[in-house]
Protein backbone atom coordinates (compact mmCIF):
# COMPACT_ATOMS: atom_id res chain seq x y z
CA UNK A 1 0.00 0.00 0.00
CA UNK A 2 1.37 3.13 -1.19
CA UNK A 3 1.59 5.74 1.69
CA UNK A 4 0.04 9.08 0.75
CA UNK A 5 1.12 11.40 2.99
CA UNK A 6 -1.05 14.73 3.72
CA UNK A 7 0.98 18.29 3.24
CA UNK A 8 0.23 19.07 7.15
CA UNK A 9 1.74 16.71 8.17
CA UNK A 10 5.00 17.50 6.99
CA UNK A 11 5.15 21.34 7.56
CA UNK A 12 3.24 20.87 10.98
CA UNK A 13 6.92 21.18 12.44
CA UNK A 14 8.38 23.30 9.72
CA UNK A 15 9.97 26.04 11.32
CA UNK A 16 12.42 24.02 13.14
CA UNK A 17 12.41 20.68 10.63
CA UNK A 18 16.14 21.80 9.16
CA UNK A 19 19.15 23.01 10.43
CA UNK A 20 19.51 26.71 9.05
CA UNK A 21 22.26 26.23 6.06
CA UNK A 22 24.51 29.41 5.36
CA UNK A 23 23.68 31.92 2.50
CA UNK A 24 24.40 30.54 -1.22
CA UNK A 25 25.84 32.26 -4.15
CA UNK A 26 23.12 33.90 -6.68
CA UNK A 27 24.04 31.08 -9.14
CA UNK A 28 23.12 28.60 -6.07
CA UNK A 29 19.39 30.19 -5.52
CA UNK A 30 18.84 30.17 -9.42
CA UNK A 31 19.45 26.51 -9.87
CA UNK A 32 17.23 25.32 -6.86
CA UNK A 33 14.58 27.53 -8.35
CA UNK A 34 14.93 25.72 -11.31
CA UNK A 35 15.46 22.43 -10.15
CA UNK A 36 12.19 23.43 -8.65
CA UNK A 37 10.16 24.80 -11.00
CA UNK A 38 10.79 21.63 -13.77
CA UNK A 39 9.88 18.98 -10.83
CA UNK A 40 6.57 21.03 -9.79
CA UNK A 41 5.77 21.00 -14.26
CA UNK A 42 6.89 17.40 -14.22
CA UNK A 43 4.96 15.74 -11.29
CA UNK A 44 2.14 17.98 -9.87
CA UNK A 45 -0.82 16.67 -11.16
CA UNK A 46 -2.99 19.57 -10.95
CA UNK A 47 -2.48 21.92 -13.44
CA UNK A 48 -5.29 20.20 -15.40
CA UNK A 49 -7.75 22.55 -12.82
CA UNK A 50 -5.59 25.45 -12.68
CA UNK A 51 -5.53 28.38 -14.83
CA UNK A 52 -2.02 28.78 -13.95
CA UNK A 53 0.51 29.83 -16.38
CA UNK A 54 3.88 27.61 -15.34
CA UNK A 55 6.03 28.69 -18.20
CA UNK A 56 5.21 32.45 -17.61
CA UNK A 57 6.15 31.70 -13.99
CA UNK A 58 9.31 30.85 -15.22
CA UNK A 59 9.89 33.83 -17.33
CA UNK A 60 8.72 36.37 -14.41
CA UNK A 61 10.39 34.87 -10.62
CA UNK A 62 13.69 33.55 -12.75
CA UNK A 63 15.00 37.48 -12.88
CA UNK A 64 14.07 38.09 -9.71
CA UNK A 65 16.45 35.56 -8.42
CA UNK A 66 19.66 37.64 -9.89
CA UNK A 67 19.00 40.21 -6.80
CA UNK A 68 19.23 37.19 -3.99
CA UNK A 69 21.26 38.12 -1.00
CA UNK A 70 20.40 35.90 1.61
CA UNK A 71 18.89 32.25 2.41
CA UNK A 72 15.37 34.45 3.95
CA UNK A 73 14.92 36.85 0.71
CA UNK A 74 15.25 32.66 -0.91
CA UNK A 75 12.17 31.40 0.88
CA UNK A 76 9.77 34.44 0.55
CA UNK A 77 10.39 34.37 -2.96
CA UNK A 78 9.87 30.46 -3.44
CA UNK A 79 7.08 31.13 -1.36
CA UNK A 80 5.63 33.47 -3.96
CA UNK A 81 6.51 30.76 -6.79
CA UNK A 82 4.51 28.50 -4.98
CA UNK A 83 1.29 30.73 -4.19
CA UNK A 84 0.93 30.63 -8.30
CA UNK A 85 -0.20 27.36 -7.69
CA UNK A 86 -3.00 28.42 -4.61
CA UNK A 87 -2.82 24.97 -3.55
CA UNK A 88 -3.04 24.54 0.48
CA UNK A 89 -1.17 20.75 -0.44
CA UNK A 90 1.60 21.96 -1.84
CA UNK A 91 4.50 24.30 -0.04
CA UNK A 92 8.03 24.07 1.54
CA UNK A 93 9.33 23.01 5.70
CA UNK A 94 10.63 26.73 6.28
CA UNK A 95 9.33 29.81 6.91
CA UNK A 96 10.43 32.98 7.99
CA UNK A 97 9.20 35.78 10.82
CA UNK A 98 6.43 37.51 7.67
CA UNK A 99 5.89 34.23 6.04
CA UNK A 100 2.01 33.26 5.87
CA UNK A 101 0.67 31.12 8.23
CA UNK A 102 -0.46 27.35 6.93
CA UNK A 103 -4.36 26.89 6.09
CA UNK A 104 -5.96 25.23 7.01
CA UNK A 105 -3.55 24.34 9.81
CA UNK A 106 -3.00 27.48 11.15
CA UNK A 107 -6.39 29.30 10.22
CA UNK A 108 -9.48 29.93 12.21
CA UNK A 109 -11.55 31.33 9.61
CA UNK A 110 -13.07 30.55 6.32
CA UNK A 111 -13.79 33.44 3.92
CA UNK A 112 -15.12 33.61 0.74
CA UNK A 113 -16.13 36.11 -1.88
CA UNK A 114 -19.73 36.38 -2.20
CA UNK A 115 -21.11 39.44 -4.43
CA UNK A 116 -17.63 41.12 -4.20
CA UNK A 117 -17.85 40.49 -0.58
CA UNK A 118 -15.16 38.62 1.72
CA UNK A 119 -18.17 36.72 4.04
CA UNK A 120 -17.12 34.61 6.90
CA UNK A 121 -18.56 30.75 6.30
CA UNK A 122 -17.13 29.31 9.38
CA UNK A 123 -15.04 30.32 12.49
CA UNK A 124 -12.95 27.26 13.47
CA UNK A 125 -14.38 26.42 17.42
CA UNK A 126 -12.07 27.26 20.27
CA UNK A 127 -9.56 29.50 18.41
CA UNK A 128 -8.19 33.15 18.19
CA UNK A 129 -11.75 34.41 16.22
CA UNK A 130 -14.05 32.28 18.02
CA UNK A 131 -13.05 33.88 21.34
CA UNK A 132 -12.90 37.27 19.71
CA UNK A 133 -17.03 36.54 19.23
CA UNK A 134 -16.51 36.31 15.13
CA UNK A 135 -19.64 35.08 13.71
CA UNK A 136 -20.22 33.69 10.42
CA UNK A 137 -22.38 35.74 8.04
CA UNK A 138 -19.97 38.77 8.99
CA UNK A 139 -18.32 40.76 6.10
CA UNK A 140 -14.51 41.71 6.54
CA UNK A 141 -13.93 45.11 5.28
CA UNK A 142 -10.67 45.82 6.10
CA UNK A 143 -7.02 43.79 7.20
CA UNK A 144 -4.40 45.88 9.13
CA UNK A 145 -5.96 49.41 7.60
CA UNK A 146 -6.17 48.04 4.32
CA UNK A 147 -9.41 47.35 2.12
CA UNK A 148 -9.57 43.83 1.95
CA UNK A 149 -10.04 43.96 -1.68
CA UNK A 150 -6.68 45.69 -2.32
CA UNK A 151 -4.93 43.75 0.33
CA UNK A 152 -5.20 40.28 -1.26
CA UNK A 153 -3.56 41.74 -4.60
CA UNK A 154 -0.55 41.21 -1.75
CA UNK A 155 -0.40 37.28 -2.78
CA UNK A 156 -2.51 36.69 -5.23
CA UNK A 157 -0.93 34.95 -7.98
CA UNK A 158 0.88 36.90 -10.60
CA UNK A 159 0.96 34.11 -13.42
CA UNK A 160 -2.59 33.09 -14.53
CA UNK A 161 -4.01 32.66 -17.86
CA UNK A 162 -7.68 34.14 -16.75
CA UNK A 163 -8.88 35.09 -13.79
CA UNK A 164 -10.42 32.37 -11.30
CA UNK A 165 -12.40 32.48 -8.27
CA UNK A 166 -10.73 29.59 -6.96
CA UNK A 167 -7.31 31.30 -6.75
CA UNK A 168 -9.03 34.79 -5.50
CA UNK A 169 -11.08 32.72 -2.40
CA UNK A 170 -7.06 30.90 -2.04
CA UNK A 171 -5.50 34.36 -1.61
CA UNK A 172 -8.67 35.41 0.54
CA UNK A 173 -7.82 32.78 3.48
CA UNK A 174 -4.32 33.00 3.31
CA UNK A 175 -4.38 36.67 3.89
CA UNK A 176 -6.63 36.27 6.90
CA UNK A 177 -4.27 33.39 8.27
CA UNK A 178 -2.47 35.83 9.03
CA UNK A 179 1.74 36.56 9.34
CA UNK A 180 3.82 34.82 11.54
CA UNK A 181 4.84 38.16 12.87
CA UNK A 182 2.21 40.71 12.30
CA UNK A 183 -0.93 41.13 14.33
CA UNK A 184 -4.09 40.85 12.58
CA UNK A 185 -6.80 44.21 13.05
CA UNK A 186 -9.42 43.54 11.05
CA UNK A 187 -12.41 45.37 10.31
CA UNK A 188 -16.17 43.79 10.36
CA UNK A 189 -19.70 44.76 9.16
CA UNK A 190 -22.38 43.21 10.38
CA UNK A 191 -26.07 44.29 9.83
CA UNK A 192 -25.11 47.83 8.99
CA UNK A 193 -22.67 47.84 12.51
CA UNK A 194 -19.28 48.26 11.94
CA UNK A 195 -16.70 47.23 14.30
CA UNK A 196 -12.82 46.88 14.84
CA UNK A 197 -10.91 43.51 15.98
CA UNK A 198 -7.58 43.28 17.13
CA UNK A 199 -7.61 39.45 17.07
CA UNK A 200 -4.62 38.90 19.20
CA UNK A 201 -6.34 40.31 22.12
CA UNK A 202 -8.55 37.84 22.24
CA UNK A 203 -5.93 35.90 24.24
CA UNK A 204 -3.44 38.16 25.19
CA UNK A 205 -1.75 39.97 22.56
CA UNK A 206 0.75 37.70 21.62
CA UNK A 207 1.66 38.08 18.04
CA UNK A 208 2.25 34.99 16.99
CA UNK A 209 -0.76 33.79 19.61
CA UNK A 210 -2.04 30.62 16.90
CA UNK A 211 0.17 27.75 18.17
CA UNK A 212 -0.42 28.76 21.78
CA UNK A 213 -4.34 28.64 21.37
CA UNK A 214 -4.04 25.22 19.28
CA UNK A 215 -1.72 23.70 22.08
CA UNK A 216 -4.34 24.50 24.43
CA UNK A 217 -7.47 23.63 22.46
CA UNK A 218 -6.39 19.98 21.54
CA UNK A 219 -4.34 18.94 24.48
CA UNK A 220 -5.47 15.23 24.16
CA UNK A 221 -5.13 13.43 20.67
CA UNK A 222 -8.64 11.63 21.51
CA UNK A 223 -11.34 12.50 23.95
CA UNK A 224 -14.44 10.14 24.11
CA UNK A 225 -17.38 9.91 26.40
CA UNK A 226 -21.12 9.19 26.60
CA UNK A 227 -23.65 11.32 25.40
CA UNK A 228 -27.58 11.23 25.60
CA UNK A 229 -29.37 8.22 24.48
CA UNK A 230 -26.62 6.07 25.30
CA UNK A 231 -24.83 7.58 22.38
CA UNK A 232 -20.84 7.44 21.92
CA UNK A 233 -18.69 10.10 20.90
CA UNK A 234 -15.12 9.98 19.67
CA UNK A 235 -13.24 13.47 18.76
CA UNK A 236 -10.01 13.12 17.17
CA UNK A 237 -7.92 16.15 17.76
CA UNK A 238 -5.80 16.95 15.20
CA UNK A 239 -3.15 13.55 15.18
CA UNK A 240 -3.73 11.87 12.52
CA UNK A 241 -0.54 11.82 11.93
CA UNK A 242 0.42 10.45 15.88
CA UNK A 243 1.66 6.50 16.24
CA UNK A 244 -0.12 6.92 19.47
CA UNK A 245 -3.69 7.58 18.13
CA UNK A 246 -4.10 3.77 17.23
CA UNK A 247 -3.67 2.63 20.35
CA UNK A 248 -6.23 5.26 21.92
CA UNK A 249 -8.38 5.23 19.36
CA UNK A 250 -8.93 1.37 20.37
CA UNK A 251 -8.49 1.98 23.85
CA UNK A 252 -11.77 4.54 23.83
CA UNK A 253 -13.75 2.77 21.34
CA UNK A 254 -13.41 -0.35 23.47
CA UNK A 255 -15.45 1.38 26.69
CA UNK A 256 -18.36 2.57 24.00
CA UNK A 257 -18.52 -0.94 22.88
CA UNK A 258 -22.14 -1.11 24.43
CA UNK A 259 -23.57 2.26 22.86
CA UNK A 260 -26.86 2.27 20.59
CA UNK A 261 -25.12 4.37 18.50
CA UNK A 262 -21.15 6.34 17.35
CA UNK A 263 -20.15 9.81 16.62
CA UNK A 264 -16.79 10.37 15.07
CA UNK A 265 -15.82 13.93 15.32
CA UNK A 266 -13.10 14.98 13.02
CA UNK A 267 -13.56 18.57 12.79
CA UNK A 268 -10.29 19.33 14.20
CA UNK A 269 -7.92 17.19 11.86
CA UNK A 270 -6.51 20.05 9.62
CA UNK A 271 -3.09 18.67 9.35
CA UNK A 272 -3.03 15.38 7.59
CA UNK A 273 -1.88 12.28 8.37
CA UNK A 274 -1.29 9.07 6.80
CA UNK A 275 -2.85 5.98 5.56
CA UNK A 276 -1.92 3.01 8.32
CA UNK A 277 -3.16 5.15 11.12
CA UNK A 278 -6.47 5.73 9.15
CA UNK A 279 -6.99 2.13 8.06
CA UNK A 280 -6.63 1.35 11.66
CA UNK A 281 -9.27 3.20 12.58
CA UNK A 282 -11.20 2.21 9.79
CA UNK A 283 -10.24 -1.43 10.68
CA UNK A 284 -12.26 -1.28 13.59
CA UNK A 285 -15.69 0.10 12.27
CA UNK A 286 -16.01 -2.54 9.25
CA UNK A 287 -16.81 -6.37 9.32
CA UNK A 288 -15.42 -7.16 6.21
CA UNK A 289 -12.43 -6.41 3.43
CA UNK A 290 -13.52 -3.16 1.31
CA UNK A 291 -11.61 -0.71 -0.59
CA UNK A 292 -12.72 3.17 0.45
CA UNK A 293 -10.73 5.39 -1.92
CA UNK A 294 -8.95 5.58 -5.46
CA UNK A 295 -6.13 7.51 -6.70
CA UNK A 296 -4.25 7.74 -9.95
CA UNK A 297 -1.19 8.23 -9.93
CA UNK A 298 -1.15 10.56 -13.30
CA UNK A 299 2.98 11.17 -14.13
CA UNK A 300 4.54 7.35 -13.04
CA UNK A 301 7.12 6.91 -15.49
CA UNK A 302 7.60 3.55 -17.83
CA UNK A 303 10.72 1.92 -18.57
CA UNK A 304 11.10 4.12 -21.76
CA UNK A 305 10.47 7.48 -20.32
CA UNK A 306 6.90 7.76 -20.96
CA UNK A 307 4.68 9.24 -18.66
CA UNK A 308 1.26 7.12 -17.97
CA UNK A 309 -1.41 6.68 -15.59
CA UNK A 310 -0.98 4.02 -12.79
CA UNK A 311 -4.39 3.72 -10.43
CA UNK A 312 -5.00 1.92 -7.21
CA UNK A 313 -7.19 1.06 -4.32
CA UNK A 314 -7.08 1.55 -0.69
CA UNK A 315 -8.36 -1.53 1.17
CA UNK A 316 -9.56 -1.67 4.73
CA UNK A 317 -9.03 -4.99 6.81
CA UNK A 318 -11.11 -5.39 9.59
CA UNK A 319 -9.03 -5.97 13.17
CA UNK A 320 -9.24 -6.02 17.17
CA UNK A 321 -11.43 -7.29 19.29
CA UNK A 322 -14.65 -6.41 17.88
CA UNK A 323 -16.14 -4.32 15.25
CA UNK A 324 -18.18 -1.88 15.93
CA UNK A 325 -21.59 -2.04 13.76
CA UNK A 326 -23.98 0.42 15.41
CA UNK A 327 -25.17 3.42 13.39
CA UNK A 328 -22.43 6.43 12.71
CA UNK A 329 -21.99 9.64 12.49
CA UNK A 330 -19.07 11.57 11.23
CA UNK A 331 -18.54 15.37 11.99
CA UNK A 332 -16.37 17.30 9.35
CA UNK A 333 -15.60 21.15 9.04
CA UNK A 334 -13.40 23.60 6.99
CA UNK A 335 -10.70 22.39 9.31
CA UNK A 336 -10.81 18.47 8.22
CA UNK A 337 -8.21 18.20 5.71
CA UNK A 338 -6.21 15.66 3.79
CA UNK A 339 -6.31 11.91 5.61
CA UNK A 340 -9.64 13.44 7.44
CA UNK A 341 -11.00 14.27 4.27
CA UNK A 342 -10.16 10.43 3.48
CA UNK A 343 -11.72 8.90 6.21
CA UNK A 344 -14.86 10.77 5.95
CA UNK A 345 -15.21 10.14 2.49
CA UNK A 346 -14.08 6.54 2.86
CA UNK A 347 -16.73 5.67 5.36
CA UNK A 348 -19.48 7.51 3.22
CA UNK A 349 -18.20 5.44 -0.06
CA UNK A 350 -18.81 2.14 1.90
CA UNK A 351 -21.98 3.09 3.06
CA UNK A 352 -20.95 2.80 7.02
CA UNK A 353 -22.20 6.58 8.10
CA UNK A 354 -23.94 9.86 7.69
CA UNK A 355 -20.97 12.98 6.89
CA UNK A 356 -22.97 15.81 8.65
CA UNK A 357 -20.87 19.11 8.41
CA UNK A 358 -19.75 22.16 6.31
CA UNK A 359 -17.40 21.35 3.04
CA UNK A 360 -14.18 19.88 4.14
CA UNK A 361 -10.58 21.55 3.58
CA UNK A 362 -10.59 20.21 0.00
CA UNK A 363 -7.39 19.51 -0.27
CA UNK A 364 -6.23 18.55 -3.39
CA UNK A 365 -4.78 14.96 -3.88
CA UNK A 366 -2.12 13.34 -1.45
CA UNK A 367 2.27 13.11 -1.63
CA UNK A 368 4.10 10.40 -1.40
CA UNK A 369 6.85 12.23 -0.12
CA UNK A 370 8.87 15.54 -0.28
CA UNK A 371 11.71 16.37 -2.52
CA UNK A 372 14.75 18.43 -1.47
CA UNK A 373 16.18 21.37 -2.97
CA UNK A 374 19.53 20.52 -3.80
CA UNK A 375 21.56 23.63 -2.43
CA UNK A 376 19.69 25.13 0.17
CA UNK A 377 17.80 21.79 0.90
CA UNK A 378 15.14 23.02 1.49
CA UNK A 379 12.27 20.40 1.44
CA UNK A 380 9.08 21.07 -0.97
CA UNK A 381 5.56 19.13 -0.79
CA UNK A 382 4.61 18.80 -4.17
CA UNK A 383 1.29 16.80 -4.65
CA UNK A 384 1.16 13.83 -7.29
CA UNK A 385 -1.46 11.54 -6.73
CA UNK A 386 -5.11 12.17 -7.22
CA UNK A 387 -7.36 10.83 -4.42
CA UNK A 388 -11.22 10.39 -5.21
CA UNK A 389 -14.12 8.69 -2.97
CA UNK A 390 -14.82 5.18 -4.36
CA UNK A 391 -17.75 6.62 -6.41
CA UNK A 392 -14.89 8.86 -8.91
CA UNK A 393 -15.71 11.68 -7.53
CA UNK A 394 -12.39 13.86 -6.26
CA UNK A 395 -12.47 13.56 -3.28
CA UNK A 396 -12.04 17.49 -2.95
CA UNK A 397 -15.48 17.84 -4.66
CA UNK A 398 -17.20 15.80 -2.16
CA UNK A 399 -19.90 17.61 0.60
CA UNK A 400 -21.52 15.52 2.99
CA UNK A 401 -24.91 14.23 3.06
CA UNK A 402 -26.04 16.86 5.62
CA UNK A 403 -24.87 20.10 4.57
CA UNK A 404 -24.95 22.74 7.17
CA UNK A 405 -25.17 26.42 6.80
CA UNK A 406 -23.90 28.14 9.41
CA UNK A 407 -25.00 31.74 8.15
CA UNK A 408 -28.55 30.85 7.34
CA UNK A 409 -29.19 28.00 10.23
CA UNK A 410 -28.52 28.60 14.10
CA UNK A 411 -28.34 26.39 17.10
CA UNK A 412 -31.40 26.09 18.83
CA UNK A 413 -29.96 24.08 21.99
CA UNK A 414 -26.50 24.48 22.73
CA UNK A 415 -23.54 26.57 20.73
CA UNK A 416 -22.99 23.06 18.50
CA UNK A 417 -24.70 23.47 15.48
CA UNK A 418 -23.17 20.41 13.83
CA UNK A 419 -23.12 17.87 16.53
CA UNK A 420 -27.13 18.57 17.97
CA UNK A 421 -27.67 18.16 14.14
CA UNK A 422 -25.52 14.46 14.48
CA UNK A 423 -27.72 13.86 17.42
CA UNK A 424 -31.19 14.74 16.27
CA UNK A 425 -30.27 12.26 13.09
CA UNK A 426 -28.69 9.47 15.12
CA UNK A 427 -31.13 9.21 17.79
CA UNK A 428 -34.19 8.99 14.77
CA UNK A 429 -32.14 6.05 13.28
CA UNK A 430 -31.35 4.43 16.37
CA UNK A 431 -35.50 4.15 16.57
CA UNK A 432 -35.61 2.55 13.43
Amino acid sequence: MKQIIGLCLLLILYIAAFPQKSNLTSQQYKEDFEFLWKTIQSDYCYFDKKQTDWLKVKEYYQPQFDSIKNRNEFISLIENVIYELYDDHVGINKNIPNSFRLVPTSSDLYVEWVNNKAIIKEVRKGFIADKADIKAGMEIVEINGVLIQDAINSILPKCLKRKDIEADNWSLRKLLAGKHNEPRVIKIKYNNDIKIVELDKAIGGVVDSFYKSALSYNSKIVEAQILEKNIGYIRINNSLSDNKLIAKFDSVLNNLKNTDGLILDLRETPSGGNNTIACGILGRLVNKETPYQKYLFPNTGSADGTRITVGSLDLIVPRGEFIYTKPMNVLVSHWTGSMGEGIAVGLDGIKRATIIGTEMARLNGGSEGSVELPNSKISVNIITTKIYHINGLPRELYKPNILVDFIKEKSTKSNDLVLEKALIFLKQKIKK
